[in-house]
């Protein structure tokens, strides 16, 4: 590889493997360019190097967990810090051909603090780039409706700071320009998850798989044991109709929470109903193509679950706690999903109809997704992340 390398910064480190899909891709586009790909994060993860194609992986500001950073700000800012990480991460940033943050939903502001949570990392590191003069891009992001007006006020400082920005959907690039953002160079991709060369499944057999999310009243205003409730409720609704709910995790990442794997989520469903799930942890994506492939439908919450199952031709019934799972429900063209809200009834007549119509949910889908899927690589590998002469 040449000299030339992007910074990239996103949730890679959190063993979310639809995070994955949109790294595939970035890193193919950086290699095929001549680039290479230095990733920013708190934990060195092997595979993100040998799987999914991190040139090199630089240790950001973040603690390693959230019982080290309890009252503190970001590592190597409080007293008696040490700060050589500080200047090793500026100097890769200065010599570097640019910034890149994303993809995914990760500007929220349902944690945020001074230099704590989302918002106060990446605003840091745009102001770090701005500093030295390097172009910073966002890639591929979904941006849902903001909590605060100090939110707000700081996505709207990152946006308008970008040389450009990817968005996911329209509704993102509405939203910006709602809160008031200016930059002319926002433009609008598909997921890069749509560039997944998979197949169709025969829908065989009676496995029906079933994916999660910790829920909880800050996040969603539903109270966990709610959730509990209703996912229990769509694992019963799934066995009526003489199918079978498997659980499939998408995200393991649990040094901070035992909720933020997903494992953590499917066990406590199996403690009230009977119900198997996939205890492996599962870090290629190839293994879940293997997995969608002989199921027969998919009822989940993940965003990427929903794609994943569309790229190996399952029809696809979202359950939606924010317009981030709507709006990729929108681009499969499947179903309105379910929302949280819904009570046993309703859940049970729409699983009901949807398995009446998953041969032609299927057909639907397979054609969207190729509709959306076209000319998408040709879409990034065009895009202004990419620095003149690569």
């Amino acid at each position: 590889m040449g000299s030339r390398y992007l910074v990239l910064s996103g949730g890679y480190d959190t063993k979310n493997v639809g995070d994955y899909a949109m790294l595939q891709l970035f890193s193919s586009l950086a290699r095929k360019k001549g680039l290479d790909v230095k990733l920013l994060s708190r934990h060195k993860l092997d595979v993100l190097r040998d799987r999914y194609g991190a040139d090199e992986i630089l240790e950001n500001f973040e603690f390693g967990n959230k019982e080290q950073s309890r009252g503190r700000f970001f590592r190597g800012f409080n007293v008696g810090d040490a700060s050589s990480h500080l200047t090793a991460l500026t100097d890769a940033i200065r010599q570097s051909s640019g910034l890149v943050i994303g993809g995914g939903r990760l500007l929220v502001d349902y944690v945020d603090g001074v230099m704590r949570g989302p918002l106060a990392y990446w605003s840091t590191l745009v102001t770090l780039a701005k500093f030295l003069g390097v172009p910073v891009h966002i890639y591929a992001m979904t941006f849902i409706r903001l909590k605060t007006e100090r939110g707000a006020t700081s996505v709207r400082f990152m946006v308008d700071s970008c040389t450009s920005v990817g968005v996911r959907d329209q509704a993102s690039l509405d939203y910006l320009r709602e809160i008031g953002c200016q930059n002319p160079n926002i433009y609008v991709l598909a997921d890069p998850a749509f560039a997944l060369e998979w197949g169709q499944s025969p829908l065989k057999g009676n496995k029906v798989a079933v994916s999660v999310r910790h829920i909880h009243a800050d996040y969603a205003g539903l109270a966990y044991e709610q959730y509990l409730e209703k996912m229990v409720w769509v694992c019963e609704a799934i066995r009526d109709q003489g199918y079978e709910p498997f659980g499939i995790p998408h995200a393991y990442y649990g040094i901070d929470d035992p909720y933020c794997d997903d494992r953590t989520i499917l066990k406590d469903i199996a403690s009230r109903t009977p119900f198997e799930f996939v205890e492996e942890e599962w870090l290629d994506i190839d293994s879940y193509n293997k997995f969608y492939m002989e199921t027969c439908g998919l009822i989940g919450i993940r965003r990427h679950s929903m794609l994943f199952a569309a790229a190996s031709g399952v029809p696809v019934l979202g359950i939606s706690e924010n317009e981030n799972a709507g709006n990729a429900c929108k681009d499969i063209d499947a179903d309105q999903p379910l929302a949280l809200s819904a009570g046993r009834s309703e859940i049970q007549s729409r699983i009901e109809d949807f398995f009446k119509r998953r041969n032609a949910i299927q057909v639907q889908q397979k054609r969207a997704f190729d509709r959306v899927k076209s000319g998408l690589y040709e879409g990034y590998e065009e895009c202004q992340i990419w620095p003149e002469g690569s």
